[in-house]
C-alpha cells in the first residue's frame, strides 16, 4: 500500500517561495520548490543561474525530536515520475514521487546499510545491502519477493551490484571476485576471478561484456557469458570507484587519485586524463557523448566536465558534505545524492544547448 500524507504548506516572505511539508506517522518531508511559474524558469535559464530548481531533505519525527537520515548512498530511476532512494538510516529503501515531492512508498526488509538499487524491469527492483544480502522486489505493491546472500565465507562486503538482463545481474565484493546471479532461482551462474583486491564497481558494457573497478587500481574488461578477462586497463594509481558507459566502443572511469579517465576499448588504451587536484572522484554520469557529471568525496560540488577538452564547464554549488551519487532523470536534469541527507534535482539545459 502506498503511503498516505498529509500537508502541510508555508510561504517565505523573503523570497515567495513555498516549502511544503509531507507528514506520515513515520515521516515527514520537507519539499522545497520555487512558484509554478513557466516564466520564471525561463527566466532562471536565460540568466544561466544554474540553480537547484528543487530540493528533497528526509526528516525522521521520532518522541518529538528532528532526526536528519544520513547518507544518501544511492538513487535509481523507475519510470519518468518516480526515483528510488537507498540509506543507511532505517535501512529503508523509498519510493519518490518527483512531482508532487511525496514519499510513495516505503521498502523494509535490509539490517543494514542499503548501498545499490537496481530496476530489472517494469515492477522488479534489485538491492544490495552492506551485510552482502540482495532483495529482489515488487516495487509497485511494496513487497520482498526473495532474498539471498552474496557473500563468500572470506568476502567483507558487497561492493558493486549491476544489471545485466532482466532475470541476470552481477556482485562484486570483497573476495576480489565478481559473481552473477539468476535472480529467479537465487544461484549463482559464474565467477570472475582476477582481481588482487575489492571489485568496488561494474558497468554493463555490451549484451556479453561487463567493466570492472577495483581497489587493486585496475579496470578489468570481461565476458561474463564465457568468464575470461579481456582486458586490463592501467593507469590510475589509486582505487577505481566509478564506470560510466560513453558508447560502444569508449568508457569513463573515475578514481580516488582525483583523475578522470577515457578509455578506448579497442586498443585498451587511455584516451584523456582529467586531473581534479583536489577531491577523489566517487560517482559519475553520463550526460551525452561529449558531457560527463562528477561527484567526490570530501567534496560539496558536483562539476561538469567537457571530455573533448578536460575542461571543466560548470559548478553545481547547494550541498553542505559529499555527494555519493548521481543520477540522469532526463535530457535535461539530473539528480545528485548527498551525505547532508538531502536529494537534489538540477536544470542543465543550458550547459546541454550551449556546450
Amino acid at each position: 500500500m502506498g503511503t498516505m500524507c498529509s500537508c502541510l504548506r508555508n510561504r517565505d516572505n523573503n523570497t515567495n517561495n513555498y516549502f511544503y511539508r509531507f507528514k506520515t506517522n513515520s515521516l515527514s518531508l520537507l519539499y522545497l520548490i520555487f512558484p509554478n511559474d513557466s516564466g520564471y524558469l525561463n527566466r532562471i535559464k536565460n540568466k544561466k543561474s544554474r540553480q537547484c530548481i528543487s530540493k528533497i531533505n528526509f526528516i525522521n519525527k521520532v518522541e518529538e525530536r528532528t532526526i536528519t537520515i544520513k547518507n544518501i548512498f544511492c538513487l535509481v530511476k523507475l519510470n519518468n515520475t518516480e526515483i528510488a532512494s537507498g540509506s543507511d538510516n532505517t535501512y529503508t529503501i523509498k519510493i519518490w514521487n518527483l512531482q508532487t515531492g511525496t514519499c510513495k512508498r516505503n521498502l523494509t526488509g535490509h539490517t543494514h546499510h542499503v548501498w545499490f538499487l537496481v530496476r530489472l524491469d517494469k515492477t522488479l527492483l534489485a538491492s544490495g545491502c552492506q551485510d552482502g544480502s540482495i532483495k529482489i522486489w515488487d516495487y509497485t505493491r511494496g513487497s520482498c519477493l526473495r532474498t539471498f546472500e552474496a557473500l563468500s565465507d572470506n568476502s567483507d562486503d558487497l561492493y558493486s551490484l549491476i544489471k545485466l538482463s532482466e532475470s541476470i545481474i552481477a556482485s562484486g565484493t570483497g573476495d576480489k571476485s565478481i559473481k552473477i546471479w539468476n535472480v529467479n532461482t537465487k544461484k549463482c551462474l559464474r565467477v570472475l576471478s582476477g582481481h588482487s583486491d575489492h571489485v568496488i564497481c561494474l558497468e554493463k558494457i555490451s549484451y556479453t561484456q561487463l567493466a570492472s573497478g577495483s581497489q587493486d587500481n585496475k579496470i578489468k574488461i570481461w565476458d561474463y557469458t564465457s568468464g575470461n578477462c579481456l582486458k586490463t586497463l592501467k593507469n590510475h594509481s589509486n582505487w577505481v570507484n566509478c564506470i560510466v558507459k560513453l558508447n560502444d566502443t569508449q568508457i569513463v572511469s573515475g578514481s580516488r587519485d582525483k583523475s578522470i579517465i577515457l578509455w578506448d576499448l579497442k586498443v585498451g588504451k587511455s584516451i584523456k586524463t582529467v586531473t581534479v587536484y583536489y577531491k577523489p572522484i566517487k560517482c559519475l554520469v553520463k550526460l551525452n557523448e561529449s558531457l560527463i557529471a562528477s561527484g567526490s568525496d570530501d567534496d560539496i560540488l558536483i562539476n561538469i566536465w567537457s571530455l573533448n577538452t578536460g575542461i571543466c564547464l560548470m559548478t553545481l554549488a547547494g550541498h553542505k558534505d559529499d555527494v555519493w551519487t548521481l543520477l540522469k532523470l532526463n535530457k535535461t536534469q539530473i539528480v545528485s545524492g548527498s551525505l547532508d541527507n538531502m536529494m537534489k534535482i538540477w536544470d542543465i539545459d543550458d550547459i546541454l544547448c550551449n556546450k
